[in-house]
């Protein structure tokens, strides 16, 4: 029997795929569209989503003095008001890393907000539960917890005697403990990709979400942090990565900007299959319609960037006739260090042409949440969205450069799509897009 050809055409190629038994093409499984339907944040400004954007709009600051003696470094964005036991029992405290910790308030959160669970016990209500997976991102996982002297260990645990201290620093552990808590029966997945890694996580729970028929309806997708630690603090300092400033922050885009300040947070957005989010009621915050991924190429230092991989991941995300019509929103990776934030005004300056129609926002004012930090700007984005309203930025000394719209006031500008820019050591880059729902 002539054996079939495996050679089809671009139309083909585009609307079917092989099916590895008979190597005859079936068609693929549709594109469902999917939208964000809750959000959920726990940050060095807030605990929830609402005082945490409460403070954004006031241009509250972050940033304090360390909690610990490091001879140079002297300021961070650590949570000093976070309560484990309100979120977290005492059985799955000692099971999950403290990044999971952060995460399960900040998932509480969101469910909450995407009414999938059920207020009083903060259980997700049963008709949900075989519909739901989760994917996390986080660039250092459980290393909070390898640290003998951590205070937030907890108090049965030492160094050397403790038999669920594997569970707490393992990487997947921020993801499952989360996924153990709530009984959830999809997938769950931790991705790691540098401060890329909360974007990733969405990627990969979007593709669930939209493509594949045997996933779930909605995805918990975001990313967790708790890094500040003195080992880890001492090794970005060695990569000469963080600020020195002793009393005032260094700002991104600020013409005196000298690295980056650590921050710890957690940001946890739901993303739901369209039909599903209206079919039970659902308030809808935006559209999910874009995601890109590429890397720098040849050329790059491992810390460094050339904005050839950011403007490759903006590319594929981000159609060019969108790109071109202006009224854009853009959550920046800015994280304050000399190049990074040079390099991506360049790359800005390039990819949106109708630059004046640009407004710019980065959260790094607060620090940089490194693997959860695609994931906070995606929550921005969405709720700039859908409120019409982007918070401040801080620095009044910016970059000379710099020839967007960039405002020292929460300002209305009602924008129709929101693209958030995502790059980290390694060269990895990753870029999500929304839009306003119904548009």
């Amino acid at each position: 029997m002539q054996q079939e050809s495996c050679r089809w055409s671009a139309y083909q190629k585009d609307n079917m795929r092989p099916n590895i038994e008979t190597m005859r093409p079936v068609e693929y499984v549709p594109r469902r569209r999917v939208v964000v339907t809750g959000i959920g944040m726990v940050t060095n400004i807030g605990i929830g989503r609402e005082e945490t954007m409460q403070k954004l709009l006031e241009g509250k600051s972050g940033i304090s003095e360390l909690s610990f003696e490091h001879p140079e470094i002297k300021l961070a964005g650590e949570i000093k008001n976070f309560d484990p036991d309100k979120y977290v029992n005492s059985k799955l405290q000692r099971r999950a890393p403290y990044a999971g910790y952060l995460g399960l308030a900040a998932v509480d959160d969101a469910l909450r907000h995407a009414g999938l669970v059920d207020e009083t016990s903060g259980d997700i209500l049963p008709q949900y539960i075989d519909k739901i997976g989760i994917s996390v991102g986080s660039g250092i996982g459980g290393v909070y917890d390898e640290d003998e002297d951590n205070p937030k260990r907890p108090k049965e645990s030492t160094l050397w005697g403790d038999s669920q201290g594997i569970l707490r620093i393992l990487p997947d552990r921020v993801a499952s403990s989360i996924a153990n808590r709530y009984g959830l029966e999809g997938p769950s997945v931790l991705l790691v990709a540098a401060c890329s890694s909360g974007m990733e996580a969405q990627m990969y729970g979007h593709t669930q979400v939209a493509y594949d028929e045997f996933f779930p309806k909605i995805m918990i997708v975001g990313g967790a942090e708790a890094a500040i630690r003195p080992n880890v603090v001492n090794r970005f300092n060695q990569v000469t990565a963080l600020s020195l400033n002793k009393k005032k922050p260094s700002l991104p885009f600020a013409e005196n900007r000298n690295g980056f300040h650590m921050a710890d947070g957690a940001v946890f957005l739901i993303f739901e299959e369209e039909q599903h989010a209206l079919d039970r009621g659902a308030i809808i915050y935006a559209d999910v319609i874009g995601f890109g991924s590429a890397g720098d190429g040849k050329g790059a230092s491992p810390t460094g960037t050339t904005g050839k991989g950011l403007e490759r991941a903006i590319r594929q995300a981000l159609p060019p006739d969108i790109a071109a019509s202006g009224n854009i929103y853009i959550e920046a990776h800015a994280t304050a260090t000399g190049l990074g934030d040079r390099v991506e005004n360049k790359v800005i300056q390039t990819v949106y042409p109708n630059i004046k129609r640009v407004f710019v926002h980065t959260a790094k004012d607060n620090g940089h949440t490194l693997g959860a930090a695609g994931a906070l700007g995606s929550a921005l984005a969405v709720w700039g969205l859908h409120t019409g309203v982007v918070p401040p930025n801080t620095p009044k000394d910016v970059m000379k450069e710099i020839d967007f719209n960039y405002s020292f006031e929460a300002q209305e500008i009602n924008p129709e799509i929101a693209v958030v820019h995502t790059s980290g050591f390694g060269n990895v880059n990753a870029v999500g897009v929304f839009a306003k729902y119904g548009r």
